[in-house]
């Protein structure tokens, strides 16, 4: 009976350390999941930014080795840091059309433009179709070490096993001397204004494979 009575209980101390305690152990809790979604934000924005401009510097790549020759000209019509126009086939028929890569820094932007032939063979197939411009990537910039696109030539003499590079902007007497294409872009999460660790640098280079590297002037042969 004298158990059933007993007014005993926690001593005010007894129950200041019980409630730091549980404090402590509730704040750790709660770092614990703050630092666990932020890491998986971060790892989520990454994979996005890499499988996203992974996807367009393929498709750059592609129509780049795809370049053809057409009524006997150099498939490259125009390079500049920020854009390449050339002629490409990738319908496996010879159905060749003109194509254009263009980074638009102002809407940050990687886009692609199509423009169809008449349809008629060499020598008069002429780029007078419809042409269609797509996004193949938003939300990219500029790597800071180097343009969207760098232009090399072959060093004569060295069968292309050395490489020159070439005025930023090729002039037009010298685009058929480029034998390699360097590609850089810094890809960001969707929806992303500045670039972070979240962001991922992708580049990748593109031989010309028409180039006669062995000739005294290592130039695009067509045909």
């Amino acid at each position: 009976m004298s158990r059933l009575r007993s007014q005993a209980g926690f001593s005010l101390i007894e129950l200041l350390v019980a409630m730091i305690i549980g404090m402590a152990t509730i704040l750790a809790a709660f770092t614990l999941i703050d630092t666990t979604t932020t890491h998986s934000a971060r790892v989520t924005a990454r994979t996005d930014a890499s499988q996203r401009g992974r996807i367009a510097l393929d498709a750059m790549t592609r129509q780049l080795r795809s370049q053809v020759c057409v009524n006997g000209v150099a498939p490259i019509l125009a390079a500049t840091p920020n854009q390449i126009t050339f002629t490409t086939d990738l319908s496996g028929t010879g159905a060749s059309d003109l194509r254009s890569l263009t980074f638009d820094s102002t809407l940050r932007r990687l886009n692609q433009s199509v423009t169809l032939s008449n349809g008629l063979p060499e020598p008069g197939r002429l780029f007078t179709g419809a042409t269609t411009t797509t996004t193949l990537l938003a939300d990219v910039v500029a790597d800071t070490t180097q343009p969207i696109f760098t232009y090399w030539a072959d060093k004569p003499g060295t069968g292309g096993s050395q490489l020159l590079p070439l005025a930023a902007t090729v002039p037009v007497s010298d685009l058929k001397r480029i034998a390699r294409i360097d590609i850089a872009f810094v890809a960001r999460a969707s929806g992303a204004s500045t670039t972070s660790t979240w962001s991922s640098t992708l580049e990748d280079s593109i031989t010309v494979r028409a180039i006669e590297a062995n000739n005294a002037d290592p130039t695009i042969a067509c045909s």
